[in-house]
């Protein structure tokens, strides 16, 4: 893994004691990918952008997809740096670090190299695989898929807030209001409606009989939006 944002560093757990050179090789070769695409920092605003949006759900679809496609986007970066020969050694590599990791005891699979899956919902195996999928037909990935991916995801985020959920409010019966039933009226389209004269003003009309004029730009506001809108 990879720690510090000013001073990267490659961490390698005790299980790197037990990886031929090659093996070694080819982790260092994706981790230091990690520090040149800057991958460390993403992921430290990813995690800022979460701590800020907590309440909507896709800042955390964009945070968990986003981890799997920088990892790919690593992989990828290995194989145009091992080229075609050695790309098969590079995921059986990936295959072999997963095995182990896999067979550890209890207790330390926190110190090995974990290859697990960024989506949500998804095992590691299926991630794994989606990696050597990818890798494998990398000639005939596009270059720029990360970054219509990220433009995706960006928009996705930014149309989130053209929605706002919240929930229905039911005004209180008069009685608990604190009024009397002169004083209390129910505007609903049940029993109100709005009428729109000749001269361009808006009559509200509850039970049949005129109540008030309402401006134009009241029209849109709750409960006035919910009414059907006459012309006399």
């Amino acid at each position: 893994m990879i720690t510090g944002i000013l001073h990267p560093t490659i961490l390698l757990p005790a299980l790197a004691t037990e990886l031929s050179d090659q093996q070694l090789r080819h982790i260092l070769h994706h981790e230091y990918g990690h520090v040149l695409n800057y991958d460390l920092p993403l992921k430290t605003f990813l995690e800022v952008l979460c701590c800020i949006f907590w309440w909507n759900p896709v800042v955390y679809l964009l945070k968990n997809s986003l981890g799997q496609a920088l990892e790919v986007k690593c992989d990828l970066r290995v194989a145009k740096t091992l080229g075609e020969a050695e790309t098969p050694a590079y995921l059986q590599t990936l295959l072999d670090v997963l095995r182990r990791v896999n067979t550890q005891k209890p207790g330390q699979q926190e110190q090995a190299v974990l290859l697990g899956s960024n989506y949500l919902g998804e095992t590691e195996a299926v991630a794994l695989q989606r990696r050597l999928t990818v890798v494998s037909d990398y000639a005939s990935t596009k270059k720029n898929s990360t970054a219509v991916f990220l433009a995706v995801m960006a928009l996705l985020f930014a149309l989130s807030y053209s929605i706002v959920l919240q929930p229905g409010y039911h005004a209180p019966p008069a009685k608990d209001a604190g009024l009397s039933d002169e004083d209390y009226i129910d505007i609903s389209p049940e029993t109100s409606y709005i009428l729109r004269t000749r001269e361009g003003e808006y009559h509200l009309y509850f039970d049949g009989e005129f109540f008030t004029v309402i401006p134009e730009s009241e029209l849109s506001v709750s409960p006035h939006d919910e009414l059907k809108i006459y012309k006399e």
